[in-house]
């Protein structure tokens, strides 16, 4: 009887699968027997664990002759050679102490998860598998996030020089197509898709000027999920408007005039109406400013220049002036509503698109950031004559800062003090 020593959990699990697999390669009938009880033999779980029977104490003593005791009682008990045979195919190594699987598949899925869920960086991402890679577990993982998330390499013919700087287009077709499985059954049988359009520029930075200016669509009524359409980024705004929206108006005319196939159905496209602020739609339409004389998007007003400002005032309605039309703009009637030097907007060529009634009023600037903004800045800092007295001014903060813990999470912005006013957000105005 050889004298007994303890063993470490791993060492047990090593020998233990060394001993089965020398005994396997012995057995030569297509079948044999294995303890499937309560014993030293180590196991393969559902989840591709090692894990053994044994107590859970780890220092147990255990000799050569008991483990090779275990190893033949395994002929008392029956089970299937292919099953055995799956059990030693899979993709073990051992090293030491460690013994590896392979579930480096449903691990990159995991992995995937869990950048997207917590908006991981891709640079974040590389360095983690990076440092993954050194262990042998993991040594198969890829090297990149681009690989594990299945990023699509950019389509270099969709990017394009606008001066002064890059656009992509990403498709409307794409967009419709990508959400379509979202409608709803009600939605899918009717057989006409109404696209609002919105176009905006956005800083990235505060450092620099280099900005976005996107193209957003998403179906009216059926599909609240807003996709792009086409990107671009440069130091400064697009130099051309219309050689800007070239692949926009050109994708937009075809799908308007022939529809688009879905499903082996033919859908009906509409472009329901244009939503941009005051100064994208004077770019977009290559009109003057809201600032400009003649800049009215609506009538043929020409505006008064009053107290250092430019002001459009109310008149009788019979001396109001004629208001505007789809064909006046395309004629150019009125030349001093067209930016000086430049010709119309592309947007024209889209059949069934009116420059007047398709682009929506800016309430933001019109109403929250223009009329309400100019009120309560007469009333706070404006003339005597106009002008509240300061404890009706403190009152009325008083009473705008108490209803502040009343606020409901559906306004985004909670009541300040009358004395922000000039740093007040346009939601804030409302």
């Amino acid at each position: 009887m050889k004298k007994s020593f303890p063993l470490s959990y791993r060492t047990k699990k090593r020998r233990i699968n060394k001993e089965l697999e020398a005994h396997y390669n012995s057995v030569q009938d297509n079948s044999f027997f294995i303890d499937n009880s309560p014993s030293n033999l180590s196991q393969i779980t559902e989840n591709n664990i090692v894990e053994t029977n044994n107590s859970p104490n780890n220092n147990d003593f255990v000799s050569d002759d008991s483990l090779t005791d275990n190893i033949n009682k395994t002929q008392n008990y029956n089970l299937n050679t292919e099953h055995f045979n799956d059990l030693l195919n899979l993709n073990t190594s051992t090293d030491g102490d460690f013994i590896y699987f392979d579930t480096d598949k449903s691990f990159c899925f995991e992995l995937a998860d869990w950048s997207i869920q917590n908006k991981i960086a891709h640079t974040a991402l590389n360095s983690l598998l990076l440092i993954l890679r050194k262990h042998k577990c993991f040594s198969t993982l890829p090297k990149d996030a681009r690989t594990i998330l299945h990023t699509k390499s950019v389509e270099l013919c969709k990017m394009r020089i606008v001066d002064p700087g890059k656009y992509y287009h990403f498709g409307i077709e794409n967009g419709i197509n990508r959400y379509f499985s979202t409608f709803n059954k009600t939605d899918q049988s009717s057989k006409e898709i109404n696209l609002v359009i919105g176009i905006d520029g956005l800083p990235i930075s505060k450092s620099n000027s280099n900005q976005f200016w996107p193209i957003l669509a998403y179906v009216r009524s059926k599909c609240n999920v807003v996709f792009p359409v086409g990107l671009y980024f440069g130091t400064e705004k697009p130099n051309d408007s219309n050689e800007f929206l070239k692949d926009f108006v050109d994708e937009a005319k075809h799908l308007v005039e022939n529809g688009l196939v879905i499903n082996n159905s033919i859908y009906k496209i509409l472009l329901d109406v244009f939503c941009c602020d005051a100064p994208a739609k004077a770019f977009i339409l290559k009109i003057k400013g809201h600032n400009g004389f003649s800049s009215c998007a609506r009538c043929e007003i020409e505006g008064e220049y009053k107290e250092n400002r430019l002001c459009f005032p109310y008149c009788d309605i019979s001396k109001r002036e004629a208001k505007r039309t789809h064909n006046n703009y395309v004629h150019q009637t009125d030349i001093n509503h067209h930016s000086p030097y430049t010709t119309i907007s592309r947007i024209v060529e889209i059949s069934g698109v009116d420059v007047v009634s398709s682009f929506s009023l800016d309430y933001m600037h019109l109403v929250t950031l223009g009329v309400m903004k100019k009120l309560l800045l007469l009333w706070i800092k404006g003339p005597l004559s106009v002008r509240l007295p300061s404890s009706k001014i403190k009152h009325l903060t008083k009473l705008s800062l108490s209803f502040k813990s009343e606020f409901p999470c559906e306004f985004s912005r909670k009541p300040r003090s009358l004395d922000e006013v000039a740093r007040w957000k346009a939601t804030e105005f409302r």
